[in-house]
């Protein structure tokens, strides 16, 4: 059974950015390690699960888009792993951006 092209790509995309979580995340957590104001959760979730986490997650998630292809072909599945992608990816960007955009509560 041959496996479509784009589900490559999708699975790529999904290692290539595990790798640069796993890569890129302690750097965050060294730049924020010296804060003296508390974390938002969203970015004390993304580094309680770790440089580790993150890539175990985009790993199976990139070998469950090439398997899908040996069980399912399915055009709704790949639109799911593409907008899941795209949560995921945004979710993370947010976490680690958002502390650099501090709320004036003051201003209330």
């Amino acid at each position: 059974m041959k496996i479509k092209a784009f589900s490559w790509i999708v699975a790529g995309v999904y290692l290539l950015c595990g790798v640069m979580l796993f890569i890129i995340i302690p750097h965050f957590q060294q730049v924020f390690s010296g804060w003296a104001a508390p974390l938002p959760l969203l970015t004390r979730t993304v580094f309680a699960i770790g440089p580790f986490g993150w890539l175990s997650l985009a790993v199976t998630l990139g070998a469950l888009v090439i398997l899908k292809e040996w069980r399912f072909r399915s055009r709704l599945l790949d639109l799911i792993f593409v907008m899941l992608f795209m949560l995921l990816a945004g979710c993370i960007t947010v976490a680690l951006f958002l502390p650099f955009f501090p709320i004036d509560k003051s201003a209330e």
